[in-house]
């Protein structure tokens, strides 16, 4: 998303525009991939987000909500695939903190069932509506 913002600034005008990015996810981050060949790449151990790239985005005057919504608890985890249900059920407890410190002060929401969703979605827009509105 970083480079997709090119202009960033206090939305006082059209030409000084003030990005928002609203990112929806259950926070879990899996970086093992397969390649044209059907071969496995990567790790299948789950983490949480690099909050590095939320830093970046947020020093440059971006707002970034996020809307956690929570990763549910694989039941019974097996070894398969190097224990990767084992590890994405250890990497729960990180999600939160990790998220909440990605997010800009006043933007990080969580919600689980589809009516909260709906609520929460609506809120991060109006919230941000609010605070981005053009005044002249």
């Amino acid at each position: 998303m970083n480079s997709l913002i090119t202009s960033v600034g206090n939305g006082s005008s059209a030409a000084s525009p003030l990005p928002y990015v609203f990112m929806i996810t259950d926070g879990s981050q899996d970086n093992q991939y397969m390649s044209s060949d059907w071969t496995w790449h990567g790790s299948n151990s789950a983490t949480t987000l690099d909050t590095s790239l939320c830093s970046t985005l947020k020093s440059r005057g971006i707002t970034l909500a996020i809307l956690y919504i929570p990763y549910q608890l694989i039941q019974n985890p097996t070894t398969f695939s190097n224990s990767e249900d084992i590890y994405a059920n250890a990497n729960i407890p990180n999600i939160p903190g990790s998220l909440q410190s990605c997010a800009s002060p006043n933007f990080y929401y969580t919600a689980s069932t589809p009516a909260e969703i709906d609520s929460v979605l609506q809120s991060m827009f109006k919230k941000a509506v609010t605070t981005a509105h053009i005044t002249n």
